[in-house]
């Protein structure tokens, strides 16, 4: 071989000796090697190629597959491999003997960094080639002998199901003469048959068939034929095609139709039996089992797995009380003594547990037979939620129906009771303001007279709370700034004994509430926790955030999901037991002793802050201590109010200037409104119901400033109504409410509508003249 080059690798005389032909180029693409192989295949002797390019040799090679692949190889470096095949047209090559040479080329860089070089190897398969063709002529010939013999039908089918090809076995199946089935489509054959329509759809679409489909097929004379199919698709590109195999099941199926028509055997029946309940024990999604006497598992079905998650290996071997409840154990093991003395168990339930830890109910029928237990055991978790669910549904309507008619009750006795107060406080009051100096006991049974008047007023308002019939007055509220507000008062109420902490939450929900009663609420929790520590103790007022999903609101009555602001007091108290817990909010119930409560404490709270929205929650055990926990909804979008003390200075007196409309249908209330504010120095119309006072402002020429109304008047027309009527008349008229007891007439879910201003019954005379005179000072 004559080489030129700067790599001593490169030279010798081996590559003259190699079966196969070999290029050397160097960085420039310029031949240094060619060998006497080459020379001979390609009539080209080195002298001629040495210093040419492959390109000089073989123009049509420039731009093509293998000038790119030399220029990577040359690019790339000696740890490169890359190998490319191309047919003898395009690379020319003959044989020894003058044929075309079909050869395989590898291009492999050789050489180090500074002087890359690139050895081409053409390697002879022609003979190889020939072999494969004569092979693959072989097979066909074969190929075409076996579909010609096969004693099945065999049709080759394009893409569009036309017969390509129907070997002599198919033309005989179905009639026709050999060549009358090409072309047809085969939807001639098998009209009407929705499994091979269906199987046809996946053949065409790549996947392969489950298994063999069996269908009914027409034969040119209209007689069926019953047949198996086999079929799968191939590709000659760019077409597709599909063989299907084609086999006469007829004699089968009449041998399967006398087998049905055939009177079983005492064998064949008992392995019908077998094979049916083999059947249901694998597809039962009752869970089965077979234990011995001693409680140990011999057999179990899949549904083990399916319903429990316990494999066969894992329960086989052991004793079934290891998954039993522990609840439940002592009535197991009574029933299995049952069992094994008498006859079958019927509906025993018991709990067995999964393996995430969690248990399910189970009702068991069993029959015990030679010394072993079978049983099935039926899923029932379902059911018992639903039974617990309707039940605790049921105890929560009942609840609800006796609190709503405690709470009709409670409402119309503070209703009534109020307006008696009213009498009772504002003639003590009256008397009192009247009253001299001397004597000093008249003054003192008049102090004691309004201090219980107003220990009553309390009381009803409580009853009002317990009822959500009492007027809310709500408004953004920052909860952090109210409990820290209250520090003072709580420490002064509760005394030295009890040390309190607040753990206040950073970014605490703002939410919308009625501050004064809610104040109240924090107030009666503290004073009830202060009774709970009878040697002393801590009361931990926190504030957090919370938000309650929908498997908290299922298992808790009147509750919303949603986001809530949490206000939570605690005590290290003597806590309570479960069925104080239960009890808690009932009106009047009370654990301490006679004369030391009322038992609407509790009641109240639950009250407010259900016609606020929210939820409570209690938390108790014996002697741990209690925490109560009351939720109130996130307010969202509006900005926060300080909480401002209200001005309790006497306001400036009336004048005869002003007049105001008294409407109230209790006399002694009514005479007792007018008394007072007629002292205030207002000039005063009196009514009993809304008839009569809206007869009065029509008559009336002169001014009108304020109608101040009672809410619940006889008659049909309440307060709001009149109200309505009256500024028809009166546009400028200015409104005060009173009432002992709201219902819902100027209130929509327990809230004061935006606008309506509202005294309660009892009022004082400061906070009655305190109202008036703000309300006529307004701007209009």
């Amino acid at each position: 071989m004559a080489i030129s080059g700067p790599d001593p690798r490169l030279h010798g005389a081996v590559f003259d000796d190699l079966d196969c032909g070999i290029i050397v180029l160097d960085a420039q693409h310029r031949i240094v090697g060619w060998n006497a192989w080459l020379a001979i295949a390609s009539r080209l002797e080195a002298a001629d190629c040495i210093g040419k390019t492959v390109d000089e040799l073989f123009p049509h090679l420039r731009h093509g597959r293998l000038a790119s692949a030399i220029r990577e190889a040359l690019e790339s470096g000696a740890s490169s491999v890359m190998s490319h095949s191309l047919h003898s047209a395009v690379f020319p090559l003959r044989t020894h003997t003058g044929g075309v040479l079909i050869h395989n080329v590898s291009i492999r860089p050789v050489g180090d960094g500074a002087t890359p070089h690139a050895l081409i190897q053409i390697t002879d398969v022609t003979a190889a080639s020939h072999r494969e063709r004569i092979l693959r002529e072989r097979q066909n010939a074969r190929y075409n002998a076996v579909v010609e013999s096969a004693p099945d039908a065999i049709l080759t089918l394009d893409a569009e199901g036309l017969i390509q090809l129907a070997n002599p076995a198919a033309a005989l199946e179905f009639g026709y003469e050999p060549g009358e089935l090409v072309g047809r489509p085969v939807s001639l054959l098998l009209a009407d048959q929705p499994e091979w329509d269906a199987a046809w759809r996946t053949i065409i679409a790549g996947g392969p068939l489950a298994r063999p489909i069996d269908v009914m097929a027409r034969r040119k004379d209209g007689s069926p034929s019953y047949l198996e199919v086999s079929a799968s698709r191939w590709s000659s590109e760019p077409q597709l095609f599909a063989t299907a195999i084609l086999r006469d099941v007829n004699e089968r199926r009449a041998a399967e139709e006398a087998l049905r028509a055939l009177n079983q055997t005492l064998e064949q029946r008992v392995a019908e039996r077998t094979a049916d309940r083999d059947r249901m024990w694998r597809l039962s999604s009752d869970v089965m089992l077979v234990a011995r006497y001693d409680s140990t598992i011999m057999a179990v079905n899949p549904a083990w797995m399916t319903l429990f998650g316990w494999r066969e290996a894992d329960l086989v071997g052991r004793s079934l009380r290891e998954f039993v409840h522990p609840d439940d154990i002592a009535t197991t093991v009574t029933d299995e003594g049952q069992l094994i003395r008498g006859p079958k168990t019927l509906r025993f339930e018991n709990r067995y547990r999964h393996r995430d830890g969690s248990y399910r109910w189970l009702s068991w029928t069993a029959v015990p037979e030679q010394g072993l237990i079978h049983a099935v055991g039926r899923d029932v978790t379902d059911e018992k939620q639903q039974a617990l669910a309707l039940a605790r549904a049921e105890d929560q309507l009942r609840q609800a129906q006796k609190m709503e008619a405690v709470g009709h009750l409670t409402g119309g006795v503070a209703h009534d009771f109020n307006n008696l107060l009213q009498v009772v406080v504002g003639n003590l009051e009256i008397l009192q303001r009247n009253l001299k100096a001397e004597p000093a006991r008249l003054q003192r049974a008049v102090e004691n007279a309004m201090t219980g008047a107003r220990r009553a007023a309390v009381l009803t308002q409580r009853l009002l709370a317990f009822s959500r019939r009492q007027p809310l007055a709500p408004r953004p509220l920052d909860l952090n700034q109210l409990v820290h507000g209250m520090s003072d008062l709580l420490s002064r109420t509760l005394g030295e004994t009890v040390r309190i902490e607040t753990v206040l939450a950073d970014d605490v929900y703002r939410v919308e509430v009625d501050p004064n009663q809610l104040e109240n609420a924090i107030l009666n929790l503290a004073v009830n926790a202060r009774d709970a520590m009878l040697q002393g103790g801590a009361l931990t007022i926190e504030t957090a955030n919370a938000q309650l999903d929908d498997h908290y609101v299922g298992t808790n009555a009147e509750v919303t999901p949603g986001q809530y602001a949490v206000i939570s007091v605690t005590d290290t108290g003597t806590g309570m037991d479960r069925e104080t817990l239960i009890r808690v909010f009932e009106p009047f119930f009370t654990t301490k002793e006679v004369g030391k409560g009322t038992g609407l404490g509790l009641s109240m709270v639950y009250g407010f802050v259900k016609q606020s929205g929210g939820h409570v929650k209690v938390y108790s055990e014996i002697d741990q201590g209690t925490t109560v926990r009351i939720y109130l909804p996130r307010l969202m979008g509006e900005t926060i109010e300080e909480i401002v003390a209200e001005d309790l200075q006497e306001p400036p007196p009336g004048s005869r200037s002003e007049t105001i409309l008294v409407v109230e249908d209790d006399d002694d209330v009514r005479m007792y409104s007018v008394e007072i504010l007629r002292e205030l120095g207002y000039r005063v119309l009196e009514a009993h119901d809304s008839a009569s006072a809206l007869r009065l402002l029509e008559r009336q020429e002169g001014r009108v400033d304020l109608l101040f109304s009672d809410i619940v008047l006889p008659g049909g027309v309440n307060g709001e109504q009149l109200a309505e009527r009256a500024r028809a008349v009166r546009p400028e008229l200015k409104v005060l409410f009173t009432t002992g007891y709201a219902r819902n007439a100027i209130m929509r879910d327990g809230r004061l509508e935006a606008g309506v201003e509202l005294i309660t019954k009892p009022f004082t005379y400061a906070a009655l003249a305190s109202r008036i005179r703000a309300i006529l000072d307004q701007q209009a």
